[in-house]
Protein backbone atom coordinates (compact mmCIF):
# COMPACT_ATOMS: atom_id res chain seq x y z
CA UNK A 1 0.00 0.00 0.00
CA UNK A 2 3.08 2.43 0.71
CA UNK A 3 4.62 1.65 -2.47
CA UNK A 4 0.69 2.14 -4.82
CA UNK A 5 1.07 5.60 -2.16
CA UNK A 6 4.53 6.99 -3.26
CA UNK A 7 4.43 5.54 -6.64
CA UNK A 8 1.14 7.87 -7.10
CA UNK A 9 2.28 10.90 -5.46
CA UNK A 10 5.62 10.66 -7.98
CA UNK A 11 3.40 10.21 -10.76
CA UNK A 12 1.05 13.33 -9.30
CA UNK A 13 4.46 15.64 -8.71
CA UNK A 14 5.39 14.78 -12.67
CA UNK A 15 2.34 16.18 -14.25
CA UNK A 16 1.75 19.45 -15.56
CA UNK A 17 -0.85 22.22 -16.27
CA UNK A 18 -1.80 23.18 -19.46
CA UNK A 19 -1.74 27.10 -19.74
CA UNK A 20 -3.64 27.01 -23.31
CA UNK A 21 -6.86 28.88 -22.99
CA UNK A 22 -10.10 28.00 -24.81
CA UNK A 23 -11.36 30.90 -26.52
CA UNK A 24 -15.20 31.46 -25.83
CA UNK A 25 -16.47 33.82 -28.92
CA UNK A 26 -20.24 35.57 -27.92
CA UNK A 27 -22.05 36.79 -31.24
CA UNK A 28 -23.60 40.13 -29.46
CA UNK A 29 -26.54 42.14 -31.60
CA UNK A 30 -26.03 45.19 -30.79
CA UNK A 31 -28.04 48.75 -32.30
CA UNK A 32 -24.61 50.27 -33.46
CA UNK A 33 -26.45 51.93 -36.68
CA UNK A 34 -30.21 52.69 -37.74
CA UNK A 35 -33.06 54.85 -35.57
CA UNK A 36 -31.99 54.41 -32.40
CA UNK A 37 -28.03 53.52 -32.14
CA UNK A 38 -27.21 52.91 -28.22
CA UNK A 39 -25.11 49.69 -29.00
CA UNK A 40 -22.44 51.87 -29.47
CA UNK A 41 -22.29 52.53 -25.28
CA UNK A 42 -23.08 48.84 -25.02
CA UNK A 43 -20.13 47.57 -27.04
CA UNK A 44 -17.76 49.72 -24.52
CA UNK A 45 -19.34 48.23 -21.81
CA UNK A 46 -19.06 44.38 -23.00
CA UNK A 47 -15.54 45.20 -23.86
CA UNK A 48 -14.57 46.14 -20.71
CA UNK A 49 -15.86 43.38 -19.13
CA UNK A 50 -14.25 41.12 -21.21
CA UNK A 51 -11.25 42.77 -20.59
CA UNK A 52 -11.76 42.02 -16.85
CA UNK A 53 -13.04 38.61 -17.48
CA UNK A 54 -9.98 38.22 -19.35
CA UNK A 55 -7.85 39.59 -17.45
CA UNK A 56 -8.74 38.43 -14.15
CA UNK A 57 -9.54 34.25 -14.48
CA UNK A 58 -11.89 34.37 -11.78
CA UNK A 59 -15.11 34.17 -13.13
CA UNK A 60 -14.17 31.59 -16.21
CA UNK A 61 -10.76 30.58 -15.32
CA UNK A 62 -9.05 28.63 -18.49
CA UNK A 63 -11.17 30.59 -20.52
CA UNK A 64 -10.93 33.58 -22.63
CA UNK A 65 -13.94 35.28 -23.93
CA UNK A 66 -14.21 37.68 -26.89
CA UNK A 67 -17.12 39.80 -28.41
CA UNK A 68 -18.51 39.27 -32.14
CA UNK A 69 -20.61 41.97 -32.60
CA UNK A 70 -23.25 42.35 -35.13
CA UNK A 71 -24.86 45.00 -35.91
CA UNK A 72 -28.60 44.99 -35.80
CA UNK A 73 -29.56 48.55 -36.85
CA UNK A 74 -32.24 48.19 -33.95
CA UNK A 75 -34.53 46.69 -36.61
CA UNK A 76 -36.72 43.90 -35.46
CA UNK A 77 -36.49 42.39 -39.04
CA UNK A 78 -32.76 41.94 -38.60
Amino acid sequence: MQETTLSMANYLSTTTRTTTMVTLEILTPLPLTGSWNGGQTFRLAARLAEDIINQDQIILPGYQIKHAFYDDKCSPST
